[in-house]
């Protein structure tokens, strides 16, 4: 299926456009098996810090979304997780006559329950600890309810 018989390329963009207002996290569009198609918003430096390496982008992001797609292909409901570097990640379907169709992603913020690790993050960006903190302290927080609960109206705006 593809997700622009659903909605136009417009309307999709200002739904991201909408999320990452509503949330202050990058918002995706991506395929039910994850490939991303369109997105919004701006990447925190931390966030921004991962993604300009393959290895990093890899490591901390590919393997959390590769098992939320997996996940979400069952549930066919909201699913939040923690990528490696300790951001929350939400990914909820869009749904076709009830089938997965694609994905809304949304992430970059942290939990307040949930300490980023200056130690793991300069392991991972192969920084000194001091220049991880700085772009730890740049990250957001949310608490997790109110992102399982921004996700759930999402998916009852989204489907219906």
């Amino acid at each position: 299926m593809d997700l622009m018989q659903l909605r136009s390329q417009n309307d999709w963009l200002a739904l991201l456009d909408r999320i990452y207002n509503d949330t202050g996290m990058v918002a995706s569009l991506a395929t039910a098996e994850g490939k991303i198609l369109l997105s919004s918003g701006e990447r925190n430096p931390l966030c921004a810090a991962i993604r300009e390496d393959e290895k990093r982008l890899t490591f901390v992001c590919s393997q959390t979304a590769s098992a939320m797609t997996a996940e979400l292909k069952v549930a066919k409901e909201p699913v939040l997780d923690f990528c490696d570097a300790g951001m929350m990640r939400l990914v909820v379907p869009v749904l076709n006559a009830g089938e997965l169709a694609g994905q809304l992603s949304v992430c970059g913020h942290a939990s307040p329950d949930e300490e980023l690790d200056a130690f793991g993050v300069a392991q991972q960006l192969g920084v000194e600890e001091p220049q991880a903190q700085s772009l730890i302290d740049t990250v957001r927080e949310m608490t997790e309810d109110e992102l399982e609960a921004y996700g759930h109206a999402l998916m009852k705006d989204v489907n219906g």
